[in-house]
């Protein structure tokens, strides 16, 4: 699932906010661990480790979206992890 949200914040200057979270999933196997972002066909990276190949598709997406503000990754327990990107 991909979650689109846009926020506008009251200040002097008004500034739009877009934050678009991407699922991201995990699969240990027997030479580490793969993670891939079904929303963005072609963003995957393998580590020895779930951190390493989470970090490394983070990495991924920050060069494919080379715009984005801010990246921020949420783990969970079950391998479905969620990445947000925002814009500004």
């Amino acid at each position: 699932m991909i979650q689109l949200t846009a926020a506008t914040q009251s200040s002097a200057q008004t500034d739009t906010n877009v934050v678009v979270d991407y699922i991201v999933l995990t699969k240990s196997h027997n030479e580490g661990s793969s993670a891939w972002i079904p929303g963005l066909p072609g963003c995957w990276s393998d580590g020895a480790t779930d951190d390493e190949a989470l970090s490394r598709v983070s990495e991924t997406v920050a060069e494919i979206l080379s715009d984005a503000c801010g990246i921020s990754l949420k783990r969970s327990a079950d391998n479905t992890h969620t990445l947000s990107v925002s814009f500004h």
